[in-house]
């Protein structure tokens, strides 16, 4: 991930966090790509200032350690909801696999979200979501991934799963 689709990272998570209630949300930023343990990691947290300097500083580069991340956040935190988002395929997809069944053992649903024209990663991403009771939402446009990554904040997160939103009005190319 780079260029225009980590600009649109850091403003999706932005949107996301100014969507968010925090008397009733918190949330941790778990990065994956910036080596191990990744420097812009932050805890749970209902500080937003804290949660919005830290998206601004988002850097996706290196591989997709997308099973470490998940396996620290499910192991550190005591969560309700995971969201992931990728535009590439994870170093080990059994690895993911295997943590994805941990959340599903665990009932805690991972919403993933797949950004970009590739497809890479896209199957293992829809896999984690159907297998932890998630939403699969897939963007190629990344502008749009920008605007409507809120939709999975518990204020509009009904809406989505409701059907009361389609995936033409997020820019979605796919809802699942």
């Amino acid at each position: 991930m780079s260029g225009h689709k980590e600009e649109s990272l850091r403003n999706a998570v932005a949107s996301f966090v100014n969507s968010c209630s925090f008397a009733d949300t918190s949330v941790a930023l778990e990065p994956f790509g910036e080596g191990w343990p990744p420097p812009n990691r932050l805890p749970l947290t209902t500080f937003g200032p804290m949660l919005l300097t830290t998206a601004m500083m988002l850097r996706a580069s290196g591989g997709t350690p997308m099973a470490e991340a998940m396996d620290y956040v499910l192991n550190s935190y005591s969560l309700t909801r995971c969201v992931l988002v990728s535009d590439g395929q994870p170093d080990s997809e059994e690895r993911a696999y295997d943590v994805a069944r941990q959340y599903q053992t665990a009932s805690l649903p991972c919403d993933c979200v797949h950004i970009g024209d590739s497809s890479s990663g896209e199957q293992c991403l829809r896999k984690i979501a159907e297998m932890t009771g998630g939403q699969f939402i897939k963007f190629t446009d990344i502008n749009s991934f920008a605007k409507s990554f809120k939709y999975l904040t518990p204020a509009y997160y009904a809406q989505l799963t409701s059907g009361n939103v389609s995936a033409a009005q997020l820019g979605a190319k796919e809802i699942k």
